[in-house]
């Protein structure tokens, strides 16, 4: 069964923790009547380590699907990790996306910081460097005079699409 905690978490990928896993473990395995393990402590130590590296929403899914399923014996501890895993996918996912998300946003941030900075007799430059390219190119332009310096203190296109013409 889901708290309201859980359910509002369930972004959260922090690991739940030793003693945590334990408790679930222990719901777990509460309705299976009898465990018959070769080692039970070990499979109880296995089905543990396992619990406790995902979070504690995850491991509250994973009980609740063998509950549904209704399986006769208890999961294995690989399968007890691959239903984690599928249960923590979608969220590690979103995770990744949104850092990811943050790193761009930050990065944009910083370029446009750094175009705001340049002065003027850098962007005249650059806008120089592209036109000539774009003529290098075959583009045209009809008087463009000292367009580039206009553009770049007006912070506009050095020209508009009636002035360029591409030739074949």
């Amino acid at each position: 069964m889901h708290s309201e905690n859980s359910m509002n978490s369930s972004l959260d990928l922090t690991p739940m923790g030793r003693e945590m896993a334990v408790k679930l473990v222990r719901r777990l395995l509460a309705g299976y009547s009898n465990l018959t393990a070769p080692d039970p402590q070990a499979y109880l130590a296995a089905l543990v380590e396992t619990m406790e590296s995902y979070p504690q929403w995850a491991g509250e899914r994973a009980i609740m699907r063998v509950e549904e399923e209704n399986n006769q014996f208890p999961p294995s501890e690989k399968g007890l990790r691959v239903w984690l895993e599928e249960i923590v996918r979608p969220a590690r996912f979103i995770a990744q996306h949104n850092e990811r998300s943050a790193e761009q946003l930050a990065e944009r941030d910083r370029l446009e910081r750094l175009g705001k900075e340049t002065d003027v007799e850098h962007r005249t430059k650059v806008v120089n460097r592209v036109l000539g390219d774009l003529q290098e190119w075959g583009f045209k332009f009809k008087s463009l005079g000292d367009a580039a310096a206009k553009a770049t203190q007006a912070q506009e296109p050095p020209y508009d699409d009636r002035d360029v013409s591409e030739t074949a």
